[in-house]
């Protein structure tokens, strides 16, 4: 398993207006991908407990523009407030999502969440800024660990030196607790 961290925020502004930003600030394109997530859990798992604990149980069909294809496992620790301490990740590259989509509903697991990330990657300075628009519903930024911006503390550091209007509330925003709970909490 690959252990690495990352931070998570919501963003305060459109994503147009946060493009134009960074844009304006000497943030260069460098890559786009979109990310199609789909997760399954076991059969058995009960709906009714706590988010966290039914997403640690869940295995995702991961496809990148719809031409490579991951059976992945996601492991994330965290601390009484929620805060991710430790996260990392598994994955074996599969030749199908339709062919892994069948095995994990052979073995009895049933899809509980799908989430759609059209990603933007923008450089400066050696820090990466993730602009992730979720399920066209949500916009996020994330920066993940490189060797320049290899703890937590730096990662902070570096994306409030950005000047990037985001909710300084939350470093860790779970995506897909969040579009668990809109699924089957606020109905």
């Amino acid at each position: 398993m690959n252990f690495e961290n990352e931070i998570t925020v919501a963003i305060n502004v459109s994503k147009k207006d946060l493009i134009s930003f960074l844009n304006i600030n000497n943030y260069k394109k460098v890559d786009n991908y979109i990310v199609d997530d789909i997760y399954y859990i076991p059969n058995d798992v009960d709906l009714n407990t706590n988010p966290l604990e039914i997403l640690k149980k869940s295995i995702l069909v991961r496809s990148i523009d719809d031409k490579k294809h991951y059976l992945m496992y996601k492991y994330k620790e965290y601390d009484e407030n929620e805060n991710i301490i430790k996260q990392g990740k598994s994955k074996v590259q599969v030749t199908s999502k339709n062919d892994a989509n069948s095995f994990l509903k052979t073995i009895e697991y049933k899809e509980l969440i799908r989430i759609v990330d059209n990603i933007e990657i923008y450089e400066k300075d050696g820090l990466q800024i993730c602009v992730e628009d979720v399920n066209d519903k949500y916009i996020f930024v994330e920066i993940e660990e490189n060797e320049k911006y290899n703890t937590i503390e730096k990662m902070i550091g570096a994306l409030e030196s950005t000047g990037i209007n985001y909710d300084k509330s939350n470093y860790f925003v779970k995506k897909a607790k969040i579009i668990f709970e809109e699924k089957y909490r606020n109905n």
